[in-house]
């Protein structure tokens, strides 16, 4: 968990959440809401009716156009690059509770394997982390200093 995200939690919402990777998930729908994406929601458990599994989403979100009813997004604040097995279970989850899209939100970056499934599967590959002036890049909310950007077919 990155302290970075941790601090910018805190800065915004007063406190530093108990559990691992709660600030990243959040301040990611903050960024969704903030682009348009309406019916925000962080942290959440889903079901199909009919179907026994139950899924943790991180959050999830429709497009205001309507094209996308509904969105899954994976976060993953981690010291290192996404790998493949965390798309081939998205890919899962997506059809598991009928998802219209799916994108994963990580701070690193993704392996080659992730990327070829995230092209196969149509799944959007977003970074969001601290901003860094040495690559300032797209700088979407100047005063919160994040930067989002996006690699999908």
């Amino acid at each position: 968990m990155s302290s970075a995200i941790e601090d910018l939690h805190e800065a915004l919402f007063g406190f530093r959440p108990a559990k691992a990777g709660t600030a990243y998930e959040r301040l990611s729908a903050v960024v969704l809401a903030t682009l348009g994406w309406e019916g925000v929601v962080h942290d959440m458990t889903d079901s199909v009716e009919g179907k026994l599994a139950e899924h943790q989403l991180d959050v999830t979100a429709r497009h205001p156009s309507g094209e996308i009813k509904r969105l899954i997004v994976e976060c993953k604040d981690w010291d290192v690059v996404v790998g493949q097995d965390t798309l081939d279970h998205l890919v899962g989850v997506q059809a598991q509770v009928e998802a219209d899209a799916a994108a994963v939100m990580t701070t690193k970056g993704y392996t080659g394997g992730a990327i070829k499934v995230a092209v196969d599967e149509d799944i959007a590959m977003l970074r969001l982390r601290p901003f860094d002036p040495e690559r300032p890049g797209l700088q979407l909310i100047p005063r919160v200093a994040w930067i989002v950007a996006t690699c999908s077919r």
